[in-house]
């Protein structure tokens, strides 16, 4: 990961704790990676928010005029 700015980012890093958010990713095989990217565009609603982030937008409806409704995981 590389950022790059004019001014000083300590707060940021600190503010964001990007170290820890980063070690905290969930390691999935590339072949799952690639299921579940399939099923996203397919509109396939989420199984689980188990693994999400709080915070997290996810696709919780499709209606049947195919608006989409999005829910954010606490």
């Amino acid at each position: 990961l590389q950022i790059n700015s004019r001014k000083a980012t300590t707060d940021v890093i600190k503010r964001d704790d990007i170290r820890s958010r980063l070690k905290g990713r969930l390691s999935v095989e590339p072949t799952q990676f690639e299921q579940i990217l399939t099923e996203r565009e397919q509109g396939k609603l989420v199984g689980s928010t188990e693994q999400m982030f709080p915070g997290t937008f996810y696709l919780q409806e499709i209606d049947s005029m195919q608006r989409r409704f999005y829910q954010r995981k606490q």
